[in-house]
């Protein structure tokens, strides 16, 4: 049907090729097959100058299952870790929620046990890799909203501009492309690109974060932003979301 032509060969594929595949062959078609090109079971083949090439993608599969296993692993600690407190601290735990219900699925407040309570906000601080510390627990959660941004790829910057300076608050920021008719979507589910402890400040740029999570991008990009500031004790501020784009 088709002759293997060689390995890698003399052939030499674009840059970003390069980056994110590793060529298995490269091929010629014969008189039946005439063009082939696709995916399928991990395998791509493409069109070149020099007739046809087959790349396997390599690492976003497994560097993603690591991911999940890391985020699970620290979710199964924060549920273990309950039963090594002592009865004082978990009675602390009991008084606070109280004094704390949260909102469930429908918007509507609900009354969390003590082990809920504990879960929940140590679970929120899986990403910046903190605990609640009960001798420094604060519930005020950050009221900042952006009142401006800054995006200009020419210049590497990607600033954020507060309407009031933030303390001692982690400001999560998650971008992700989105197509030119599609929406940003508000909720804090995406990968972070930036994740930091701000101190006294209304001024925050995430520009090498977001050129390190997407080194190829062109003029006409569009990305979703989605924002959230959190306290040391967990407590999350509502979502705010808008969009930029390459010009």
């Amino acid at each position: 049907m088709y002759k293997i032509k060689g390995g890698r060969g003399n052939f030499r594929p674009p840059f970003l090729f390069n980056l994110n595949y590793i060529i298995m062959a490269t091929f010629k078609l014969g008189a039946i097959i005439t063009d082939v090109a696709g995916s399928i079971g991990g395998t791509t083949i493409r069109r070149t100058p020099n007739g046809h090439a087959m790349y396997n993608k390599q690492g976003t599969q497994i560097k993603s299952a690591f991911a999940e296993k890391s985020k699970r692993v620290q979710l199964s600690n924060v549920f273990s870790s309950w039963a090594r407190l002592s009865e004082a601290e978990q009675k602390t735990w009991g008084e606070l929620a109280v004094l704390y219900p949260q909102k469930d699925k429908f918007g509507g407040l609900k009354q969390l046990t003590a082990r809920q309570f504990y879960t929940k906000l140590n679970a929120q601080l899986i990403p910046v890799n903190r605990t609640v510390d009960l001798e420094d627990f604060g519930s005020a959660i950050p009221s900042a909203v952006v009142s401006d941004v800054t995006f200009d790829a020419a210049k590497k910057q990607f600033i954020f501009f507060l309407n009031e300076k933030i303390d001692n608050v982690y400001f999560m920021v998650s971008v992700y492309r989105v197509r030119s008719k599609g929406g940003v979507k508000p909720h804090a589910h995406f990968r972070r690109t930036f994740s930091k402890e701000i101190t006294s400040s209304s001024i925050v740029d995430i520009w090498s974060f977001f050129a390190n999570q997407f080194p190829f991008r062109s003029v006409g990009d569009n990305f979703g932003v989605n924002l959230q500031m959190m306290t040391k004790s967990g407590f999350l501020s509502p979502v705010q979301v808008f969009s930029v784009s390459i010009e």
